[in-house]
């Protein structure tokens, strides 16, 4: 990624708030070995929590979630931030806020 594009994922990133809001989907690309690795996190809330299907090359690789909205939402922001960090390119779907009742 370049600069304005790190930039901008980064202004993303420090948009998403645990418990208050949460992005409907991201999108993480980067070599590994030479090959092309890509992970996609998709997010729904609903009232009782958190749900994330993860996408790893088009496969269905696990389901997870919280019941607060926040544990698995800073984690994932952590683990974001360390894929910027290592030049992946990242795009973030809709943020959109935590469904509360």
């Amino acid at each position: 990624m370049n600069k304005q594009q790190i930039a901008t994922a980064n202004a993303k990133l420090r948009s998403i708030k645990p418990g208050v809001n949460y992005p409907t989907q991201v999108i993480i690309k980067e070599r590994v070995n030479g090959k092309l690795l890509t992970i996609i996190f998709n997010m729904c809330s609903y009232f009782v929590g958190m749900y994330c299907a993860v996408h790893i090359n088009g496969h269905v690789a696990t389901q997870t979630g919280d019941h607060n909205n926040k544990i698995f939402m800073a984690k994932l922001k952590c683990d974001i931030a360390k894929a910027i960090d290592r030049g992946a390119t990242v795009e973030f779907g809709s943020i959109m806020p935590i469904k509360r009742n």
